[in-house]
């Protein structure tokens, strides 16, 4: 996953991942916190979006968040630092997108990981 604004397109890609991974810790970073954003883009319409997520754990930053929501409504389906086990099945209205937004992610911190897989079919 990449710092700064990602997005995925859902109609050329119905079914994928969206993964954290473990960083090598960059010394010379005085703050190393970022926010993170991952759009997903150009959903079908009468589409339903479902979140499987397998693993979240963002608790050892400082002020932490992790959120999905839908835009323009701005509805948050999501919102937790910690989870395991959990699916979301949400039905974005027509030209919506989802995100998925971390805020104060510290990437230099091992044992913070995100786990989700998505479907956003029609």
């Amino acid at each position: 996953m990449n710092s700064g604004q990602t997005s995925i397109d859902v109609r050329k890609h119905p079914i994928g991942y969206i993964t954290d991974y473990v960083p090598v810790p960059d010394l010379t970073t005085v703050n190393p916190s970022k926010n993170i954003d991952i759009r997903l883009m150009n959903i079908p319409d009468a589409a339903s979006v479902t979140f499987n997520i397998d693993f979240v754990n963002l608790t050892v930053s400082q002020n932490p968040t992790f959120k999905i929501f839908s835009f323009p409504s701005g509805v948050d389906i999501y919102s937790y630092i910690s989870q395991e086990n959990l699916t979301l099945r949400t039905f974005p209205t027509p030209y919506a997108y989802m995100t998925l937004e971390y805020e104060n992610r510290n990437q230099c911190i091992a044992g913070e990981l995100v786990r989700i897989k998505y479907k956003g079919l029609s």
